[in-house]
C-alpha cells in the first residue's frame, strides 16, 4: 500500500526504473489503482491482481500464494529484478512468503536487494532457514525489536 506509492513516487521523481505491487485482495487491488491513478504513477507502477492459489512447497506441503499464471503474464517482458520487496501474501502458514524466491529465482542475481518484511516473526525465521537450504545467500537484518526486515542477497 503505503510503500507502493512511495517508491513509485521516487521511480516518477527519478524517471528511471518501473514498479510492480501485487495484491491478492481484489477491493485493496481497486482502491490502490485509484490512488496511483490520482497521483499520477500509472507510467511507472504496474498494479497485478493475483488471487491466491495452492503453490507447492515441499513433500507434498502447499501454501496459498499469489496465482502464477497471472505473474506470468504480468511480467512477460521482465528478465531482472533489482529490489524484490517480500511483504505478503498475509502470513497464515509458517512458509506463505517462502514461494517468492523459488518464483523470482531467475529473475535476480547477486546485484538483487531481496527485501523480506516482518523477519522477526517466527513464520518468516522458517522462510529465512527453507531458503538459505536451497539457495547461497547473504542475510542481514535490519530495524528493531518490533518490526524488522532481512536484507538479502543471492550469492554468485
Amino acid at each position: 500500500g503505503l510503500s507502493t506509492l512511495l517508491i513509485g513516487n521516487l521511480i516518477k521523481q527519478n524517471r528511471s526504473g518501473h514498479l510492480y505491487s501485487v495484491e491478492e485482495d481484489e477491493n485493496w487491488h481497486r482502491t490502490m489503482s485509484n490512488l496511483i491513478d490520482d497521483q499520477g504513477l500509472g507510467e511507472w507502477i504496474t498494479l497485478v491482481h493475483a488471487p491466491l492459489k495452492p503453490y507447492p512447497v515441499s513433500d507434498g506441503h502447499e501454501v496459498k500464494w499469489y496465482c502464477t499464471e497471472v505473474l506470468k503474464q504480468a511480467l512477460s517482458t521482465v528478465d531482472r529484478i533489482g529490489l524484490l520487496i517480500v511483504d505478503g501474501p498475509k502470513t497464515v502458514d509458517h512458509l506463505s512468503r517462502f514461494p517468492a524466491l523459488p518464483y523470482f529465482a531467475s529473475m535476480v542475481n547477486d546485484k538483487t536487494l531481496l527485501v523480506l518484511d516482518d523477519a522477526n516473526r517466527p513464520q518468516e525465521a522458517c522462510v529465512i532457514d527453507e531458503w538459505q537450504k536451497r539457495y547461497s545467500l547473504s542475510v542481514k537484518m535490519h530495524g528493531g525489536p518490533k518490526r524488522q526486515q532481512a536484507y538479502i542477497r543471492v550469492d554468485s
